[in-house]
């Protein structure tokens, strides 16, 4: 697990998460033993988000340190510090091979030469943005819909959006769909619409006082009803 899976830093996660994977594997490969060891869960994410791995080649002396050296890349705590690209670390293990076949050693040489670092922006982030801009200029409805199956990273893609859009122009409700409760009716809209009176709580009087009304005038005869649901709604437009 890359240090920016933990949930311990504020960073994004892509496909240099992976590669800093593909490294803790590289390293057992060439030693037969992880990069660290730690006896708890939260001993092992302390040793991902800040222990420095013991080189190979330290614990192998026939490793070469070209080799070594790509493993500690991939290994970085930083993102922007390891290979950008699988392909950059295949150039650089191709490298290594024809070396080794020719002279039967691999001298030390620049990493990365070959690894084209790109901007890791979720392309479909400027379309959401752009709706998003849309919704804030002109006061119009629209629906946004991110696709995949379970546990590839929707959630993640929606956060990072909200994080980068939403706290300075906006408020952002959320609920989810939770297997284990399917049979509660409405749960998620009842998770998303507690998420908004919450953050409503935390405004001034004159922004509660705006939002009474606008709440009111929504609801009509339904207060009751989202008062049961959502009993910290009563705290702002009182009991119907």
């Amino acid at each position: 697990m890359a240090p920016e899976q933990t949930g311990r830093m504020n960073r994004s996660i892509d496909v240099r998460s992976d590669l800093y994977s593909l490294g803790v594997t590289f390293h057992e490969m060439l030693t037969g033993l992880p990069p660290f060891s730690a006896s708890d869960p939260m001993e092992w994410v302390h040793c991902h988000i800040a222990r420095h791995p013991v080189p190979p080649n330290k614990r192998v002396s026939t490793v070469p340190e070209p080799i070594a050296a790509i493993v500690l890349k991939l290994l970085a705590k930083n993102a922007e510090n390891r290979y950008q690209t699988a392909a950059g670390i295949e150039a650089d293990l191709r490298l290594c091979l024809a070396a080794w076949q020719a002279h039967n050693r691999i001298e030390t040489f620049p990493l990365g030469a070959d690894d084209a670092p790109r901007p890791f922006a979720d392309p479909g982030e400027a379309v959401r943005a752009r709706a998003f801009d849309r919704i804030v200029a002109n006061g119009s409805t629209e629906t946004v819909l991110i696709s995949g199956y379970s546990g590839i990273g929707k959630c993640s893609v929606v956060h990072e959006l909200h994080k980068a859009l939403v706290p300075p122009r906006g408020l952002f409700p959320s609920g989810k769909f939770d297997q284990y409760k399917r049979d509660i009716p409405y749960v998620t809209l009842a998770q998303a619409f507690q998420s908004l009176v919450r953050q409503l709580l935390g405004k001034n009087e004159q922004e509660i006082s705006q939002w009474r009304g606008a709440l009111a005038e929504a609801l009509g005869s339904n207060g009751q009803l989202m008062v049961n649901l959502i009993p910290e709604l009563a705290l702002i437009i009182g009991e119907p």
